[in-house]
């Protein structure tokens, strides 16, 4: 028996690969020559008052990211501060009703047996 099937799949598994990957590498170029947002701007003709219009609203544009990222990571602590409270008072009770504890770990002890 041979296996020239094999190879010879394999071989166009090869050359398949190849074509994608010249194709993905010519999708690649075509995008970066593109403009990201509408149009190049040539900064020779582009006037100073328009370039720091521009970066006026950058600087604006970071700002409101900031600001929203600022709001989200204080919810986000805010509700983990929450719920370790609630998590420490929990505790707190269990160890108080030490009778409740008891008979759980009586039936965990049981249940492990």
């Amino acid at each position: 028996m041979s296996f020239g099937g094999h190879v010879g799949d394999m071989i166009r598994r090869d050359k398949d690969n190849r074509e994608l990957r010249r194709s993905l590498t010519q999708g690649l170029r075509e995008s970066l020559s593109k403009p990201m947002l509408g149009k190049k701007i040539d900064y020779k003709k582009v006037s100073l008052s328009k370039l720091e219009a521009i970066e006026k609203q950058i600087e604006e544009k970071t700002q409101q990211d900031n600001a929203q990222t600022t709001k989200i990571m204080i919810r986000i602590i805010a509700f983990g501060l929450i719920l370790t409270v609630l998590v420490i008072i929990l505790l707190k009770y269990l160890v108080e009703n030490n009778a409740f504890v008891a008979s759980c770990w009586k039936n965990f002890m049981l249940f492990i047996k």
